[in-house]
C-alpha cells in the first residue's frame, strides 16, 4: 500500500498548552486551514481521543466534501493524532500527526500527514497534490498569525 507523507514545522511564540489547545479544536479550522470550509458536530475544545466530527472541505476541483475524522491519540500538550478512512476515495486513509515541542519562549509545531491508499490507486496527481508541503504550511503561517 503507497504511502504520501508531507511534513512541515513552525515555531510559535506561544507555550505548548495554548498552540496545543487552538489547534486540537476543530471549530478553530474555519478561517486557519486553506480547505476547511466548515466543521460539523466537533467540540467547541480540545478533541479527546475516541471523539468524532466531520470537516467540510474545498477540494482541488472546487467540490466540497465531508471528511469524517476520529482523534485516535491525545497526549496535551505534546501531540494529537488524528484519521479518517476516506480521505475523498473509499479506502484512502489519512493520519494527521500534530506535535508540540517546547522552545525557549515558543513551541515548535510540526504537523505530519500521510495518505496511504490501496494497491494501485495512487496516480501521480494525487501524489503530488498530498506531497505538495505548501498548504500544510499556509495552515501552520495562520496558526502562527492567530496565536
Amino acid at each position: 500500500m503507497p504511502t504520501v507523507e508531507t511534513t512541515s514545522s513552525i515555531v510559535i511564540p506561544a507555550p505548548p498548552a495554548r498552540v496545543y489547545e487552538t489547534v486540537t479544536s476543530p471549530e478553530n479550522w474555519l478561517g486557519t486551514h486553506p480547505v476547511t470550509v466548515g466543521v460539523l458536530n466537533a467540540p467547541a475544545r480540545p478533541a479527546v481521543s475516541g471523539e468524532h466530527w466531520t470537516e467540510v472541505i474545498r477540494t482541488p476541483a472546487g467540490q466540497t466534501a465531508d471528511l469524517a475524522w476520529t482523534v485516535d491519540r491525545a497526549e496535551p500538550p505534546r501531540r494529537w493524532e488524528i484519521s479518517t478512512d476516506r480521505l475523498l476515495a473509499d479506502h484512502v486513509r489519512c493520519v494527521i500527526t500534530y506535535t508540540f515541542a517546547e522552545q525557549p519562549g515558543a513551541t515548535l509545531f510540526t504537523r505530519r500527514m500521510a495518505v496511504t491508499y490501496p494497491d494501485g490507486a495512487l496516480d501521480d496527481q494525487s501524489a503530488a497534490r498530498f506531497g505538495n508541503p505548501a498548504v500544510h504550511d499556509q495552515y501552520l503561517a495562520n496558526v502562527k498569525k492567530l496565536l
